[in-house]
Formats: structure tokens, C-alpha cells, sequence
């Protein structure tokens, strides 16, 4: 149905020293990127998003101040490390009804998304497009592919693979941040592929849980941060769908409130 599909970066690691919307990485700055994004994984500055306007020299031009100024390699309190990438972001996916297909999905970088009153029904993943469902998917695939700010609001998804904020092929970066999962209702989840065994949950945050591991995601508390989980419903409809406890809410983040969810059996 929807998949974004993402394509590396420019540049990844801590900068050399930044001033007003100026931030110099130390080597050539790439003009082409003009109109990416630059995100803020770690250190000083973390979890701030902003567009490319410029590069001259060795120094990227975003399009405003940063609300908390980066620092450099030199800083006493540590450099901020960076992210170059497509920016793919403000996208509004809202009131839609879609049967038989694979999946919406972000698979790489996206920013400032909302996702809202959807209904998906009988969605199967293939080996293009998986797993079958909704799900905001950070990568590290030739480059660090974050998530930051996703609105995950009253969708309800029947007969899919689930629903989740992932990390596909992890290092030990902050990768998302800043989302909201509230108010959503799975019902009849079905078994994911063999390659995402561990997206044990209907609905999933973090996934792991710190016991299942898989090829893809992996085990880190503080990939995933920063995330509000409320006000979700799971309706486990078939033997196979297994219990409440394993086939629920699974949420391995850091910094993340998880209440009033809910799973039952029904007919």
C-alpha cells in the first residue's frame, strides 16, 4: 500500500563545530543534499530535526537555529553526533480504508508524521514488502536512518502482522524518538514471517523484549526513546494468535509510558 524505502546518507558522526545554523562535519559538504534533513542522534542537541538549505566548505546551512546549539569534537560535555538523509517527513496518512495488500510503512528515515484513523484489513507481507501491517521502521542500512515524532492515532488493523516502532539492523544509537502510539485496535494478528520472528506483539515498541532476538531486531533499551503507549486495544481472535502476555503490548524503550492497554480473547 505504502512503503517509503531508504537510500543511505551523506554523512554520519560528530561534528567539528557548530555556529548559529552553520555546522562544519569536517569534510566536504556534500551540495546535492540541499533539502535533506539533519538529525541530532546523540549528545548535545539530540532529538532535533532540521532542513539543509546550503553547504559551502566543509559546513552544512540548516534552515533555522537549533533550540539547543550543537557542539563540537573539543567541547568539554562532548560532540553531537549527526545524521545526514533523505528527509521524508510531514506526511499525513489519515481516514483511509485499504483491504488485501502489505503494508504502510516507513522503512528508513521519516520525520514529523502523523498516521490516523486508518482501517487496514487482510494484509500479508511478501519478501518486498514486510512485515504486514503499520509499522515506523529506523535503519541502519548504509547510513543511520532515524524515526523522530510519528503520530500513531486510532487506527484499527485486522487480520495484519501487527503494528510497531522497530529498529531494523541496530547500532547503539538513539534511532527514534519522540512518538505517540494511542488509541489503536488490532484484532486478529497473525504470525509475522520467519526473518521478524520476535515481533512477538500485536502491537510492539522497541522489540525485543531483551529474550528474542532475530536478524533484524535486535536487543537495545536506548534505540527507541521517548515514546507515550496508551489507550491500545488487542483482540486475539484464533488459537493461533496465542496469549495475552506474549501476543499483546510489547514495549522495550527507554524513557516511555506505557498505560491503559488492553488485550482479550474474543469469538
Amino acid at each position: 500500500m505504502f512503503t517509503s524505502d531508504g537510500t543511505g546518507g551523506a554523512f554520519a558522526g560528530p561534528i567539528v563545530s557548530s555556529s548559529g545554523t552553520s555546522v562544519d562535519i569536517g569534510k566536504k559538504a556534500d551540495a546535492s543534499w540541499v533539502a535533506g534533513a539533519m538529525a541530532v542522534l546523540s549528545g548535545p542537541g539530540a532529538g532535533q530535526v532540521r532542513r539543509i538549505v546550503n553547504a559551502s566548505g566543509s559546513s552544512f546551512i540548516v534552515d533555522r537555529p537549533w533550540d539547543f546549539q550543537l557542539t563540537g569534537r573539543d567541547s568539554d560535555i562532548g560532540a553531537s553526533f549527526i545524521t545526514v538523509v533523505p528527509y521524508v517527513g510531514k506526511v499525513i496518512m489519515e481516514g483511509n480504508l485499504a483491504r488485501n495488500s502489505t503494508t504502510m510503512q516507513v522503512f528508513g528515515s521519516g520525520f514529523d508524521s502523523i498516521y490516523a484513523g486508518n482501517t487496514l484489513e487482510y494484509f500479508f507481507g511478501n519478501e518486498n514488502c514486510h512485515p504486514a501491517g503499520m509499522w515506523v521502521m529506523a535503519l541502519y542500512y548504509g547510513g543511520y536512518q532515524p524515526n523522530m515524532f510519528f503520530e500513531i492515532i486510532d487506527n484499527v488493523l485486522h487480520d495484519t502482522q501487527g503494528m510497531g516502532i522497530v529498529i531494523d539492523g541496530l547500532d547503539n544509537l538513539t534511532l527514534s524518538m519522540g512518538h505517540v502510539v494511542r488509541g489503536n485496535t488490532v484484532i486478529g494478528k497473525q504470525a509475522p514471517p520467519t526473518e521478524y520472528g520476535n515481533a512477538l506483539g500485536a502491537i510492539n515498541v522497541g522489540q525485543p523484549d531483551g529474550v528474542h532476538t532475530s536478524q533484524h531486531f535486535g536487543n537495545c533499551l536506548e534505540c527507541i526513546r521517548s515514546v507515550v503507549v496508551e489507550d491500545n486495544a488487542v483482540w486475539l481472535r484464533r488459537a493461533e494468535n496465542g496469549t495475552c502476555a506474549a501476543n499483546a503490548v510489547v514495549v522495550h524503550a527507554a524513557h516511555t509510558v506505557a498505560r491503559n492497554n488492553s488485550c482479550a480473547m474474543v469469538p
